[in-house]
């Protein structure tokens, strides 16, 4: 939530998107907990995949790469192979410096700390 804050200002629209994330789901008739993400197809799933991949579009564009990107969906159009082997390390570097700050947020709310 704190990239999404950063985005948007509207206290009552975050915590519109907070109470959304934290509803669950229905499968079956059944209440599912949705203990993080946003369910695949649902309403806020672009709006947040654009949100949080924005410093991907941002290292692309540095980059002066040739990408399409809807939501969470990207193609990246390189040269050579060579080009394709270091685009999918920076790729690799980013997801995994987000990875770890997700694991680093899991472990502060472990402890019972706010992000909000």
């Amino acid at each position: 939530m704190a990239k999404v804050a950063k985005e948007i200002k509207d206290k009552r629209l975050l915590k519109l998107i907070r109470n959304y994330l934290k509803s669950g789901i229905m499968e079956n008739g059944i209440k599912i907990e949705n203990k993080e993400g946003t369910p695949q197809g649902g309403p806020l799933s672009p709006l947040l995949s654009n949100i949080m991949l924005n410093e991907l579009d941002k290292e692309l564009r540095r980059k002066k790469l040739s990408y399409v990107r809807y939501a969470d969906d990207v193609a990246i159009f390189v040269k050579s192979p060579r080009s394709r082997r270091k685009s999918t390390q920076r790729d690799n570097q980013i997801h995994r410096n987000q990875t770890q700050t997700k694991s680093k947020q899991r472990k502060e709310q472990s402890r019972g700390s706010s992000f909000d």
